[in-house]
């Protein structure tokens, strides 16, 4: 297979693209809430943040989002107004004075530099602002949304010591599809969105780069002993979700044996995919009618998996209609298999969707601990820099056995020795 079919993305070869990092942290101090530009081509700079709107008013017009609605008719284009109103109100709250000198500086930077620019929002050490819908930042001058420029790619980011290294990869790339219907749940149609999976996908695997695998009963047992058996680097869940507000964390619904629900924290999956270390990214997609059951639980899903090790999630904040997904999905894994960076792959897929007047381009989230979105490779992989606190680990725990040694030794000595 060749490197041109591998970087296939509708008909077009694209080249490798230069990116530089703007690291945006959103930070709780005793007098409230900062933003600090942990890293940029501009440098650093820090400012004052206020939530410009409750999460109640946003889970308001996410129900306007998901009602219904004809393309161009008043009814969307006053939702898209009103999103778009409520996207510059999220940019100039966390774009201010030295924070929004720095973005810009940056961005002219990179214009200069043919570069693209890499915007990275960490919001872990304030977890509950995760809800908000960054992906619809509008920057005035601009006239755009951050996460639909297409110089710029945006992610959610965790930043963890930890940093998960590319996969050398071989091909075909493999995925497993989990469509969970329990009972007690309002239905999800199975055959059809993994027919609709299939159809769209299956020049992947005709060319050898992707195939499809379903669990045929999707309970949390069979799903471990699938990953047991088979190496899977993506695994793409369909079903409901359900976000528990005493306990803040969002739950996956999967079916237990007697086909009733199962609720799986995002804590508990991420700790039972963690030993599977060929997985990469994880796709969390919400069928029609799913999103009644809670809200914004594959949000935090997605940060919970994140925090636990995997090296990036796609998650859906709001409906996705099965028709929209498949048009995001494809060129969206096309990307993925042909091994360009995963933010890179959903500002693609984002831009496919981009004349759709519902804005359901900013339907998926992408959240990764990867600063330069690199899940796979398929060339040699460079040599990853030891970190220099291991280096000091290492190099006491060295010097203490060379103590111990020499101490074992001597005494040894002493003891061999005739006395006086």
């Amino acid at each position: 297979m060749t490197l041109a079919a591998r970087q296939r993305y509708n008909g077009t070869t694209m080249s490798e693209e230069q990116y530089l990092n703007f690291n945006l942290r959103i930070e709780e101090t005793d007098d409230g809430y900062v933003t600090r530009v942990v890293e940029s081509p501009a440098g650093e700079a820090v400012m004052p943040f206020t939530v410009p709107f409750s999460l109640d008013q946003w889970r308001r017009l996410l129900a306007s989002l998901e009602a219904p609605q004809a393309p161009g008719s008043q009814a969307a284009k006053g939702v898209e107004e009103t999103l778009r109103q409520w996207g510059e109100r999220l940019f100039h709250a966390l774009f201010q004075d030295h924070v929004l000198a720095c973005y810009r500086a940056s961005r002219h930077l990179a214009y200069q530099s043919r570069a693209h620019l890499r915007l990275l929002l960490d919001t872990n050490p304030v977890p509950h602002l995760a809800s908000l819908p960054w992906e619809f930042l509008l920057d005035p001058v601009h006239d755009e949304f951050l996460a639909a420029t297409p110089a710029m790619t945006f992610s959610r980011y965790t930043h963890l010591m930890h940093r998960v290294p590319p996969l050398q990869v071989e091909w075909p790339l493999r995925v497993l599809v989990v469509i969970a219907n329990p009972s007690s749940y309002p239905p999800v149609h199975v055959e059809r969105e993994w027919l609709g999976l299939v159809d769209t996908l299956d020049y992947l695997a005709a060319e050898g780069r992707l195939i499809l695998e379903r669990l045929t009963r999707p309970t949390l047992f069979e799903f471990q002993r699938r990953l047991r058996q088979r190496r899977y680097q993506i695994v793409h869940f369909i079903g409901h979700s359900l976000f528990n507000e005493q306990t803040g964390e969002g739950h996956l619904v999967f079916e237990d044996e007697m086909g009733r629900s199962r609720l799986v924290s995002g804590q508990h999956l991420g700790a039972l995919m963690r030993d599977h270390q060929d997985l990469r990214l994880v796709i969390l997609q919400g069928s029609q009618g799913t999103y009644a059951t809670g809200y914004g639980a594959f949000v935090h899903v997605a940060q919970s998996l994140v925090q636990r090790g995997m090296a990036a999630v796609l998650a859906t904040q709001f409906e996705w209609p099965q028709e929209v997904a498949l048009g995001f999905l494809e060129p969206f894994l096309s990307a993925v298999a042909g091994c360009r960076p995963v933010d890179e792959a959903v500002a693609a897929a984002r831009m496919a969707l981009g004349g759709d007047s519902t804005l359901a381009w900013g339907a998926p989230i992408l959240w990764m601990r990867t600063p330069d979105g690199v899940l796979l490779s398929d060339g040699p992989l460079p040599a990853q820099p030891v970190p220099a606190e291991l280096n000091q680990r290492v190099a006491f725990r060295l010097n203490s056995l060379r103590i111990r040694t020499a101490t074992r030794e001597t005494i040894a000595r002493w003891a061999s020795e005739p006395p006086g």
